[in-house]
């Protein structure tokens, strides 16, 4: 029986620096790679709009021409799915030089796209895919970035049951470097 692995990505070099670990200790006939890779909620262009209206640097003369029929019309419900559907064609198409470089080397590789709070949204995906490991990145913040930014790896770790491995790219730098 394989070992299903949940690898989240954000889409940085930083965040799939956990490959190689992976590559290193478990391999192709030993694991199953579910790649998630976790998008804020879709704002509608009236959502956006809206929100351009508070904002205090913007020349309100370019909002002057629109009306509060334009900003309904842009509130609809099926303009935001129509912007996350679009924005998971391009959250696929991101995922997938990695996934041709995983299935070159033999893994089983399935791509999950979601949306919303990127911790919430790997304990969801990680229960719903019944796998048997987390393995992520971390970008190690301490202090005051850490307190403002916050840290997803550290709400997983604080709500999972699961075994997560974790790794911090720079100290295995210089581990193995």
């Amino acid at each position: 029986m394989k070992t299903r692995l949940l690898v989240p990505t954000d889409g940085s070099a930083l965040s799939l620096r956990i490959v190689p670990t992976i590559e290193r200790f478990l391999s192709p006939d030993q694991a199953e790679l579910i790649l998630l890779r976790v998008s804020p909620h879709a704002q509608s262009q009236g959502t956006a709009q809206a929100a351009l209206l508070h904002d205090p640097l913007l020349d309100h003369a370019t909002m002057a021409r629109m009306t509060s029929r334009d900003f309904e019309r842009g509130e609809h419900p099926i303009y935001a799915n129509q912007i996350e559907s679009n924005r998971r064609v391009e959250l696929e198409a991101e995922l997938q030089p990695i996934i041709e470089e995983l299935h070159q080397h033999g893994y089983a590789v399935e791509p999950l796209v979601e949306f919303g709070d990127p911790a919430e949204a790997i304990l969801t995906a990680a229960q719903q895919h019944h796998v048997d490991l987390i393995a992520m990145t971390t970008h190690g913040r301490t202090g005051l970035t850490r307190q403002l930014f916050g840290s997803i790896t550290e709400d997983v770790l604080r709500h999972t049951t699961l075994p997560v491995l974790v790794v911090h790219p720079a100290r295995e730098d210089k581990m193995t470097g």
